[in-house]
């Protein structure tokens, strides 16, 4: 007899998912919630940067209002900022008050006439973490007025630019102006401007700790500032943030490098300059040791090089490019040459001199006979690296012999061949 079949006689599935297919759902899961992360997070930062940019602006228009409140000659001159929390976040507004003349669209320090009939206030609005975002402006044009709203007549003005890398406006450059102890600072257009100041001669400087002028200083002036009644008096400073760039002594495989190696420099305003160790006074370019790092560097292209002499740069110095802040990045190498010498007299000390020169080289280094110590001649020849150039081997430092070997060193043929001297 054929009975009913009961549940149990079904046949049930019970080997559920494989492995591979629990993988293949949860790397689909994965995909998925990473998208809707990537989404929500883009989302969420536009909706902050539009956020804080609406604040931005509020910010930069209410100081704008306020510059418009005041008379036109009240509105401090040059760069002034503050900084304000909002929601959390910190805002810096900077504000730049330039004088403009009446024939001129520009800045008085760029203009030509003597009438200044304008200040144009700028308002640039920043906050950190702002990326490729671009600051939020507002600027307003007031006019000077007559009387009271205006600029004494019987008064002249200073306007002095400061320009950095590529000749390019300076912003917050402390400009003072001797006699009267006044300072301003510039703005976006590298101008600072002195009025009312007395007919009288004045001296403009700028003397910054983390800036440095195309001197190579710290500080520098424009004196001779004639000023007189309705009229304005220009000058210019060249400062900038400063630079520093890492350099290395390259000598020949094998060659020792003496002590007292200086190492040069020149750019497009300096010429060849020895750059003294670093910590003295007043700040100026310098090194920090052989090798070591080039401080206090003025934004430039600059060839560097060892030795005094005028032949030590040879034909190919090292260079390097300062106009990018926190330097290029790279090593500059200095090339060296090698001098292979003996004495036939064991330990004899010998010499590298070079001619004398009366004319030529770096300040008076050269002027003195630059001489380096190679050793104590003993068994083996003495390898001693060099500066590019001409150099007499000598046992007598002061008064070489004209029988001493002579070597030349150049940028092609580094490496000289080995000489004996004969004490």
């Amino acid at each position: 007899m054929r009975g009913s079949a009961t549940s149990s006689d079904i046949p049930v599935r019970d080997d559920g998912y494989t492995m591979l297919e629990v993988v293949v759902a949860m790397a689909v899961f994965t995909v998925l919630a990473g998208s809707v992360f990537t989404v929500l997070t883009g989302a969420l930062r536009t909706t902050g940067d539009n956020n804080r940019r609406t604040v931005a602006a509020d910010l930069a228009s209410a100081q704008v209002e306020q510059a418009r409140s005041q008379r036109t000659v009240d509105i401090v001159d040059g760069l002034s900022s503050r900084t304000q929390r909002v929601g959390g976040t910190v805002y810096s507004v900077a504000q730049t008050a330039s004088y403009v003349t009446a024939d001129s669209s520009s800045s008085v320090c760029t203009g030509s006439g003597d009438a200044l009939a304008y200040k144009l206030v700028t308002v640039e609005v920043t906050w950190p973490a702002m990326g490729t975002t671009q600051p939020v402006t507002a600027s307003t044009l007031r006019a000077l007025g007559i009387g009271r709203d205006g600029l004494d007549t019987a008064t002249g003005t200073v306007a002095v630019k400061v320009q950095g890398a590529n000749a390019n406006p300076t912003r917050g450059s402390v400009v003072s102006l001797s006699p009267g102890g006044q300072t301003r600072t510039t703005g976006t257009d590298g101008c600072a401007v002195f009025t009312g100041l007395a007919p009288g001669t004045y001296t403009a400087t700028t003397d910054q700790p983390g800036r440095v002028t195309s001197t190579g200083y710290q500080a520098m002036s424009t004196p001779g500032l004639s000023v007189e009644s309705g009229r304005v008096a220009r000058g210019s400073l060249y400062q900038d943030v400063e630079r520093s760039q890492r350099f290395v002594l390259a000598p020949p495989a094998g060659y020792a490098v003496p002590a007292g190696v200086p190492v040069v420099f020149r750019d497009s305003y300096v010429s060849d300059t020895t750059a003294p160790a670093c910590g003295g006074s007043p700040v100026r370019t310098c090194a920090t040791g052989v090798p070591g790092e080039l401080q206090h560097v003025f934004p430039d292209t600059y060839a560097l090089w060892a030795g005094t002499c005028s032949d030590a740069a040879g034909t190919s110095p090292a260079s390097f490019d300062a106009t990018a802040l926190g330097g290029s990045g790279t090593t500059a190498t200095i090339p060296l040459g090698g001098v292979t010498a003996s004495a036939t007299t064991p330990g004899t000390a010998l010499y590298a001199v070079h001619d004398r020169e009366s004319g030529g080289g770096v300040g008076t280094a050269c002027q003195g006979g630059e001489t380096y110590a190679l050793g104590t001649s003993s068994g083996a020849p003495l390898k001693s690296a060099l500066p590019l150039g001409t150099w007499r081997i000598t046992a007598d430092p002061t008064s070489p012999r004209t029988t001493d070997p002579v070597v030349t060193l150049t940028s092609s043929a580094r490496v000289a061949t080995p000489v004996v001297v004969a004490p």
